[in-house]
């Protein structure tokens, strides 16, 4: 095969018009027979002791079907990720705002809220722990299932991190904060579940970022076999993660609902339910120092820093080893000790979401890099450029790379030469003192580790069938939440197949349909569910092969497929022909494809070694006007540029880049879910402020570099949660800079009452 027939193309999505003309089929688009509905009666306060439950009066309410507790789990009544410390319903406590007392299912939404208030329960409150500072310490151990409340710590180390610094050395030190964000998806979580065929099990039908998990889950606490449980993600109105492990629990209930009363249960949440009860981004706090010689040689990088895991564990783990073992960064540091520890409170909870510590740990980072350089004289760009990583380097873990070309100093120039960043720096430094609007620019550079990472298997499984007319059919259980996947996923399995991507059908995800692959999460769908395409057409083809070699007596090594046809020596046919006589042989043509990624040797207890099979390079830059009478920060030029190996979509590719950049925008200048004693203050989006479309800047520049390596499918890297990760870095230190003597902010976001706060300390 010569070229590429279907990637590098600029291929319209296939769920495009769908979603336009209406016909898409959301979770709460979902209409059965006999539906019933569901509402969770939250918890009453962030903690407390639960004497009782009772359930007497709103099981007799007009409408009411069935009520659900604890009791009705005749399994598992914990679950969670990494960790079974979470209830599905409370049992005889609540520990935070978001936890569920019960689920009341009535004949219309309407009978079962009203029911829902009739449901008592006697609480014994109990003060809150939210400060992650002072959790850490507290003889008040929040979640019972741990002996205190440190959920996970770990570390990475290499060199001599711990001795003194020279005098020839200039020593950075700084303390910063960053706050819960939430995801802001368009559709609420919704679901349907109803009893399985013939009464048997049961059916999960809605708006699913992950398909098993929930299997599992059910599996474990309702004692139902797995091949009794199906899970179908239907059009999914957005997640950024947020849909992972919010509609996992909510599944477990509905689905104990529906066996229970025998009927559909659909569970949909409004908006405030939504964001006091889904999972956020961690909040993080840290503390950080960064050495160098006068000539800007990076020496020594220390930071300690505390995650706020809520009062769950729930991705926690996960989240801060993204945070630890990325944090020194793309450049060259000789010694380095980042260490983090994800705390227990009564605060909202966190979980996944787009970045996965990542955004954070490069937050910090990337500020104490810009206040380095500002003491050294030196530029921000400049800096960077002097320490950026090239192949053969080591990352801050001693991780060598030298399996792939690093793209970090190429984005870095791009972004730098796009937005001018020299020469404004310096410009706007001389010429904002005295002005009440300054010009700031900032700069940020990161990498990603794709996939898993070390110490978590992660495997990625398709099916693919050739049919006897030559065209295939795609299953794969890693689900479209509108970031394109399946697309691409058409897009890989037409290029590897030989066959025009109008001739390969993609099912609808479903456990019913695919084999076990994951979670659509960890910016691993292209490179997992990618490869796993390349070994089912693999397969595909060599079936074909022996049929062909059989039927026209030649050598398998005589075959070739090409883009619509196949080589049979000097012999050509179509590929419809060819699948006509590997059918007539006998053979099928279907297989399930499968990839795993090596496991990265990483030594937990020193610190060092491989923590990611492959990495993908970012860097977002930002210019920014600052009112500092009012407070209002203007974005006016942002490029983003990341080195992905290979673009296989490239329309799509800078669709993403451009998305990830405003998603950063809001998490670094208006987005604060303001927590007041555990919950949600701001439970909606006239109080959570994201961006709208005026706030988008009209100059965006979405920069794509290609180094492809043998080790992601046609050489493609992941982009999803890269194109958001150092963009908070970029907007803060760019607010930083518009404020110049004004000092330093080192909390996100820097919001209206930030800036007015510098502002009003300069005074």
């Amino acid at each position: 095969m010569t070229g590429f027939h279907s990637i590098t193309k600029n291929k319209r999505r296939l769920e495009a018009y769908q979603k336009v003309n209406g016909k898409a089929v959301y979770g709460d688009d979902i209409r059965m027979e006999e539906m019933t509905y569901a509402y969770g009666v939250p918890a009453k306060y962030a903690s407390a002791r639960i004497r009782n439950i009772d359930t007497e009066e709103a099981e007799k309410a007009e409408g009411v079907v069935c009520v659900v507790t604890y009791r009705d789990l005749p399994g598992d009544k914990l679950m969670g990720e990494d960790i079974q410390d979470q209830y599905i319903f409370a049992v005889d406590r609540v520990i935070t705002a978001g936890d569920i007392v019960a689920l009341v299912v009535a004949d219309t939404q309407e009978h079962a809220r009203a029911a829902g208030s009739l449901v008592r329960v006697d609480y014994e409150p109990l003060r809150p722990v939210t400060d992650v500072r002072k959790a850490m310490d507290s003889d008040v151990v929040i979640n019972p299932y741990k002996e205190d409340n440190i959920c996970s710590s770990c570390f990475i180390h290499k060199g001599k991190p711990e001795e003194e610094r020279g005098d020839d050395e200039v020593t950075v030190s700084a303390s910063y904060e960053c706050k819960w964000q939430e995801h802001a998806y368009i559709e609420p979580e919704a679901l349907v579940a109803y009893p399985g065929r013939e009464g048997r099990g049961v059916v999960i039908e809605g708006s699913m970022q992950s398909l098993y998990n929930p299997v599992v889950s059910i599996h474990k606490s309702l004692n139902i076999p797995m091949n009794e449980i199906t899970v179908t993600a239907k059009t999914v109105g957005g997640s950024f993660g947020g849909k992972l492990e919010s509609p996992e629990v909510m599944a477990v209930r509905a689905a104990a609902a529906a066996l229970k009363c025998k009927r559909p249960v659909k569970y949909v949440l409004t908006r405030e339910e939504s964001m006091q009860q889904s999972h956020k981004r961690h909040p993080f706090v840290f503390d950080a120092s960064v050495s160098a010689k006068k000539d800007g040689s990076l020496t020594c990088f220390r930071e300690s820093s505390y995650a706020d895991a809520g009062a769950y564990a729930n991705m926690s783990p996960g989240v801060i080893f993204k945070a630890v073992s990325l944090g020194a960064g793309p450049y060259v540091v000789p010694n380095v000790y980042i260490e983090s520890k994800a705390v227990y409170t009564n605060n909202i909870t966190t979980g996944s979401m787009r970045g996965f510590g990542n955004p954070q740990g490069i937050y910090a980072r990337e500020c104490i890099l810009d206040e380095l350089a500002e003491k050294l004289g030196m530029s921000p760009y400049l800096l960077r450029k002097k320490n950026v990583m090239h192949r053969g380097d080591a990352t801050g873990s001693g991780q060598i790379i030298d399996f792939e070309d690093i793209g970090a100093e190429a984005a870095l120039d791009e972004v730098a030469r796009k937005l001018d960043f020299e020469e404004k720096y310096w410009r706007y430094r001389r010429e904002n003192p005295g002005r009440t609007r300054r010009r700031g620019v900032g700069i940020s550079l990161s990498y990603r580790g794709n996939s898993y990472g070390t110490g978590v298997p992660d495997i990625g499984r398709c099916y693919i069938e050739v049919k006897q007319d030559g065209s295939a059919l795609l299953s794969i259980g890693l689900t479209e939440i509108g970031q394109g996947l399946q697309t691409t996923m058409v897009q890989l399995a037409a290029e590897a197949l030989g066959i025009s991507d109008t001739e390969v059908e993609i099912t609808e995800s479903s456990t019913s349909r695919a084999p076990a692959t994951g979670i659509c999460n960890a910016s691993r769908g292209t490179f997992i569910g990618g490869n796993a395409i390349l070994d089912a057409a693999r397969q595909i083809h060599r079936c074909m092969g022996e049929a062909l070699a059989e039927i026209y007596g030649c050598s398998e090594e005589d075959i070739s497929f090409e883009t619509d046809q196949v080589h049979i020596g000097n012999r050509t046919i179509s590929f419809k022909e060819a699948a006509q006589a590997t059918y007539a042989s006998g053979r099928t043509p279907a297989f399930t494809g499968s990839y795993k990624t090596p496991d990265p040797k990483f030594n937990q207890e020193t610190g060092e070694g491989d923590t990611f099979y492959e990495y993908t390079y970012s860097c977002i830059g930002a210019e920014v006007e600052v009112d500092t009478c009012t407070g209002q920060t203007r974005v006016l030029h942002v490029a983003s540029a990341h080195d992905i190996g290979r673009a296989i979509n490239p329309k799509m590719a800078k669709e993403q880049i451009i998305g990830g950049g405003v998603m950063a925008q809001g998490y670094a200048l208006t987005e604060d879910i303001c927590s007041v004693k555990g919950a949600a203050k701001h439970d909606n989006y006239d109080q959570y402020i994201i961006p709208g479309i005026l706030d988008v800047p009209e100059e965006f520049d979405p920069i794509i570099i290609e180094n492809p390596n043998e080790r992601g499918p046609y050489g493609a890297r992941s982009l999803g949660e890269p194109v958001l990760d150092p963009g908070l870095g970029a907007f803060i230190n760019a607010v930083n800079c518009a404020l110049g003597e004004l000092g330093k902010v080192r909390t996100a976001p820097a919001d209206l009452e930030t800036i007015l706060f510098h502002a009003k300390c300069a005074d």
